[in-house]
């Protein structure tokens, strides 16, 4: 599906440069239309739309499959040992971005930060106790949500998408 959505934005996107040019083409996707003086809500209505088309719906049920064979096995997560956690660290990409998270902690920080024995022990403490207490903490839940305009000139809430970055702890 992504490879789709690139081929046809790629698609796109030639044929803009086709019949703009490529100087206009660059001008008109890099432009923002000034929307602020249009726009006839608050943030705390926004806010209110985003978190009224996110509530589960709760009747919902499940339904265990025909192929479901019953198991006496239980699932157990293991402590997250220093070499787990190094070569978790390894495969994050960007770590020289410096745009910071909803706990004001960014990549890069975290690059130099967890050099430091003391800062490394601590996160892995913090990442073992959650996994025995199975207690997620508070700090990690939170995130920045970003609205995002769904059309060029957006005027209502359902026009815009939310965009969530989480913190990079999580």
């Amino acid at each position: 599906m992504k490879k789709l959505i690139k081929k046809d934005a790629a698609s796109n996107i030639n044929r803009s440069i086709e019949s703009r040019g490529i100087w206009n083409t660059v001008k008109y996707l890099t432009t923002k239309a000034d929307v602020s003086c249009k726009i006839k809500f608050t943030a705390d209505e926004l806010n209110n739309y985003f978190a009224s088309v996110t509530k589960l719906d709760k009747s919902v049920s499940t339904v265990k499959p025909d192929y479901f064979i019953a198991s006496n096995c239980t699932f157990q997560l293991r402590k997250v040992s220093p070499m787990n956690l190094i070569d978790a660290w390894h495969s994050i990409k960007n770590k020289s971005n410096t745009n910071e998270d909803a706990m004001g902690i960014s990549n890069f920080m975290l690059t130099y930060s967890i050099q430091c024995p003391t800062v490394f022990d601590a996160l892995l403490d913090i990442i073992n106790s959650s996994l025995l207490t199975k207690v997620f903490p508070p700090q990690c839940k939170s995130s920045v949500i970003t609205p995002i305009p769904k059309i060029k000139t957006p005027m209502v809430t359902s026009d815009f998408r939310p965009i969530s970055v989480q913190t990079n702890l999580s």
